[in-house]
């Protein structure tokens, strides 16, 4: 062991220490309260009721007769009419007391008759969370209930006009957005042993929703090299393999049938990269740095389920993106492959579920490698680069760890997520604090050893490239509304450009307004318009099954339709009681684990993407917290002018500010007790008092 290493080991036990002390502040914060004065008025409603629902309801049915037999503007047992709705209108039914709004249903009918007459319904919208979409075709009449067992709940029901049509994808040809996942391979007593399989239907390019769509112009014809249809890529070897006839087949057949093809790829170096394009799938580049591919049959391995849940056909929160698969068996390897996925133009995303320590889990790697030079090779080129918060120091999430000693997890330019569990949608005790979280069990993924099966997936493992592929999903969605295909060099960080794209009329710096789309708002986007875990978690031994079969889920792009263009005061309902920024960040990605909520996530990225709706209202707390996060990790890792502190003086509400002055204050003197000998990194400069 080093002098240095020992020195740095020391300190952290200090560093540690302190944060400790930090987070004990934690116990006596007050409610987050809601604050929109930085938000546009909200447009006025076209139609708007008020009602109050005394008693306890049954089982939820809105077809019994009963339900019907008042007036339509009154209260008939468990159910309130609301009367003259109009079809194509956005409508959004919350809770105004008594109860939180995901206990309130709603169903409509053609009419007041019909309903008495226990006609069937038109639609009924009775999902968790916000009752919001569009009146539908042939409605007259809407009926509110409650949930099974509630009563005594006032609620709103408001309609809107719609906002202007925007389109979701121009015809033809765009530039594909490239997501890159970096595996470790091999076994060691770090990584163990890890395979990846790209026989399964997720990376099938005849899968690829592009060419599965109405748009011809956009195919992609996945035997020809990569040059031809990813701009800027420089090129690879084809590697020719058996590749699935039919949805059903055995991977290990063709596995075993292209042993002499796996065996004859070549490993790569920094100086001398040998990427292999896989013909017929959507791995436009693979490449082992110092490894082998192991366990090439292994649809269950981490790094096929890491690769389906990012990008693939089926499990993919960005099915329509193309991936590079890089595998490395060190932390010198690992590194090599990092730099060298920073130095490819055509890579936007990379995605990383690994550490590089093995020192008790702990994400502690102080000096395995600059931080300063991951910056400009990662960062200042325009990636995106998503890092696993970890499982906690057990691995287990029992214990958590601190992400901020790590050059990985701790700069300001990565995008740090951690996970929550469906069991309570609460975040689990693994890394933080954390930039926002997924969900680390149960998740479908691509598994099992047929090319069409499923498995389930875990960990901020998994986590990580979820969230990579809906930060990927946002930039092909620019890129498919902006029209770009970026066929000349330009900004690094301008990740699309092309037509403008105007905000609705109360809409305030919605990204596309000047038709271009930069890195940092593609990030933005994805903060503004996620939310913290529900307050309420399901009870203790609730279990979320996956769906079955997850081929049903919509793999084109978002829905068309928008939605509601109102400021969400109501959305702050879901925020927790106490701070919890440290352990969730600004919130949830969900991604594909519920398929209404992936399709209602989709949208909402969609609607803030296209300015069609104002960010979610977030907590004044919350931005000051962020920008306390973002100074200590500049602090530890160097300045980064896009992160939310950039030198400016802090102010606190001591009401909602305490976790955020704790840390701030344990900012100020990180760096002199972190490097009492002199700064590690020339960029961090000397504290100050913030």
């Amino acid at each position: 062991m080093h002098t240095g290493d020992a020195v740095r080991k020391t300190r952290r036990g200090r560093w540690l220490g302190a944060l400790l002390a930090a987070v004990a502040t934690t116990a006596a914060i007050p409610a987050v309260q809601s604050s929109a004065a930085n938000l546009p008025p909200p447009p006025a409603p076209t139609k708007e009721v008020h009602g109050h629902i005394d008693t306890a309801t049954g089982p939820v049915d809105t077809t019994r007769a009963e339900e019907c037999a008042a007036t339509p503007t009154g209260l008939q047992g468990s159910a309130w009419l609301v009367d003259g709705v109009t079809p194509g209108q956005i409508f959004r039914l919350t809770a105004d007391a008594g109860t939180w709004r995901d206990d309130f249903d709603v169903a409509f009918y053609g009419s007041l008759a019909g309903c008495r007459a226990n006609e069937a319904r038109i639609v009924f919208s009775n999902h968790a969370g916000d009752e919001n979409s569009v009146v539908p075709a042939g409605a007259g009449i809407a009926v509110v209930t409650l949930a099974t067992g509630k009563a005594g709940a006032a609620f709103a029901y408001k309609e809107f006009a719609p906002a202007p049509a925007v389109p979701v994808k121009l015809p033809g040809a765009r530039r594909p957005t490239v997501v890159a996942i970096i595996e470790p391979i091999g076994s060691d007593s770090v990584n163990g042993v890890n395979g990846f399989s790209p026989y399964h239907l997720d990376f099938l390019g005849s899968k690829h929703p592009w060419n599965n769509d109405a748009d011809t112009l956009n195919n992609i014809d996945f035997n020809a090299d990569p040059a031809t249809y990813v701009p800027g890529y420089t090129g690879g070897e084809r590697l020719d393999l058996h590749l699935p006839t039919l949805d059903n087949e055995p991977v290990l057949p063709l596995a075993t049938a292209d042993n002499l093809a796996w065996r004859s790829m070549k490993n790569s170096t920094l100086d001398a990269p040998h990427p292999y394009w896989l013909a017929g799938t959507k791995v436009i580049a693979a490449l082992t740095f110092n490894g082998d591919l192991h366990r090439r049959n292994d649809n269950g391995g981490h790094a096929t389920m890491a690769s389906s849940v990012a990008a693939g056909n089926v499990h993919g929160t960005c099915p329509e993106c193309l991936f590079v698969w890089i595998g490395a068996s060190s932390v010198s390897t690992e590194s090599q492959a990092l730099e060298w996925a920073a130095k490819q133009p055509w890579i936007d995303v990379i995605s990383n579920s690994y550490e590089m320590s093995a020192a008790w889990h702990d994400g502690v790697t102080l000096g395995n490698e600059t931080s300063s030079r991951t910056k400009s090779l990662v960062a200042d080129k325009g990636k995106i680069v998503v890092w696993a918060a970890g499982n906690g120091a057990d691995g287990a999430f029992i214990a958590p760890q601190s992400t901020y000693w790590s050059t990985q997890k701790g700069p300001d330019w990565v995008v740090t997520v951690g996970a929550l569990t469906p069991v309570n949608d609460q975040p689990l005790r693994g890394g933080q604090p954390v930039d926002v979280i997924a969900y680390g069990e149960q998740y479908p993924s691509a598994g099992d050893t047929v090319v069409n099966g499923q498995t389930t997936f875990s960990g901020s493992s998994n986590a990580t490239p979820v969230t990579a592929g809906t930060l990927a999903h946002i930039i092909q969605l620019g890129r498919d509304v902006l029209g770009d295909s970026w066929t000349s060099l330009r900004d690094p960080q301008l990740v699309a450009e092309g037509k403008r794209i105007r905000c609705a009329p109360d809409v305030a710096n919605c990204p596309l307004d000047d038709g271009k789309l930069y890195r940092q708002e593609v990030e933005q986007t994805l903060f503004d318009n996620v939310l913290p875990s529900p307050p309420r978690p399901l009870p203790r031994g609730t279990t979320v099954a996956p769906p079955s079969p997850m081929l049903s889920i919509p793999v084109s792009s978002a829905p068309a339709a928008v939605s509601p263009n109102t400021a969400p005061l109501d959305e702050i309902r879901y925020l927790p009681a106490v701070n919890s920024y440290q352990t969730e960040g600004h919130g949830v990605v969900y991604g594909k684990l519920d398929a209404g909520r992936f399709v209602a996530e989709q949208r909402r990225l969609q609607d803030g993407l296209l300015g069609q709706v104002g960010p979610y209202a977030r907590p004044p707390a919350e931005r000051t917290w962020m920008t306390v996060d973002s100074k200590c990790r500049q602090r530890l890792w160097g300045i980064w002018g896009m992160g939310y502190y950039h030198g400016q003086p802090l102010t606190f509400d001591p009401a909602v500010d305490q976790t955020a002055m704790a840390w701030n204050g344990w900012c100020d003197r990180v760096v002199q007790d972190a490097f009492a000998d002199g700064p590690a990194n020339p960029e961090l400069g000397t504290p100050s008092t913030g």
